[in-house]
């Protein structure tokens, strides 16, 4: 199953790409007044004629540039243009993709939670019982993760025709749906690394296979910034190993008191793995 279900989604990474050649685009400048980098949102049709939108970040100065390719979490938007400004100081452009809607019911319900202020998400005693591992998507949720597969696909594709933007040296980065997206894209178009926070979905039962990070990835070879939050029920341990098991280089980091959250802990490592990439270092 692992073999035809990456075989299928190469053949979609080349239609992406077919796609991306040719089809029709629009800029439209955004003004943050900003001298260090100019700022546009971009939109296109999808592969099935649904729009396509994401916003783009080129640093000032002639190019090409190095591009990070940004995916958000199901249950987030997509991050604000200040905080993608970050990456122009080290020289990156940035193109962010906006998910499908339906990707929301990637996420399943979870006990309720409170938290102590300090990263720890502490359960609800009488809620139910944990997410299983194995679970299934609803075909809603699994057609949705690979609708917007299919976007970032065209996203990547796209890069080589924005001026400024260097398509062949692109790190992808995610949290959650998102770095799904970002370890998916990653093999699909020989990405230059790749950055991925608490990947979803993965382990799942063999219905949903096609849209199963761990066996789109398997097998890819790009350096791997990893991170792990030990208490997400989404995104669990045991789902996160099994998949890193599949990663060829992969530097995995566990955050032991998170659960299904963002960590700038994470986002720290990931600017100096950046770094590292820019010295040749692993």
């Amino acid at each position: 199953m692992s073999n035809a279900t990456r075989d299928w989604w190469r053949d979609r990474a080349t239609q992406a790409a077919q796609h991306a050649g040719t089809c029709d685009l629009s800029l439209t400048p955004v003004e943050l007044g900003n001298p260090c980098g100019s700022y546009a949102e971009l939109s296109l049709a999808g592969m099935d004629g649904e729009p396509i939108r994401a916003r783009l970040v080129k640093p000032a100065g002639e190019g090409p540039h190095p591009v990070i390719l940004m995916f958000h979490d199901a249950n987030r938007g997509v991050r604000g243009w200040h905080h993608m400004t970050r990456f122009v100081a080290l020289g990156y452009a940035v193109a962010a993709l906006q998910n499908r809607a339906g990707v929301k019911d990637v996420l399943a319900p979870e006990p309720l939670a409170v938290g102590d202020g300090l990263g720890v998400a502490m359960r609800v005693p009488t809620c139910p019982e944990p997410i299983p591992v194995g679970r299934e998507l609803a075909p809603a949720a699994a057609d949705a993760f690979e609708a917007t597969l299919d976007d970032a696909l065209v996203l990547a594709g796209v890069l080589s025709r924005l001026e400024g933007f260097d398509a062949t040296e692109v790190v992808t980065w995610g949290e959650g749906l998102g770095a799904g997206l970002a370890l998916s894209v990653a093999s699909l178009v020989a990405a230059r690394a790749a950055c991925a926070l608490n990947p979803l979905p993965a382990a799942l039962a063999e219905t949903s296979a096609r849209a199963d990070v761990a066996l789109i990835a398997r097998g890819l070879a790009c350096p791997v910034l990893m991170g792990t939050c030990a208490l997400d029920l989404q995104a669990s341990r045991q789902a996160q190993d099994a998949l890193a098991a599949g990663l060829a280089d992969v530097r995995r980091i566990v955050y032991p008191r998170y659960g299904h959250e963002r960590v700038n802990a994470f986002e720290d490592e990931m600017l100096s793995f950046l770094v590292g990439l820019q010295d040749g270092r692993p």
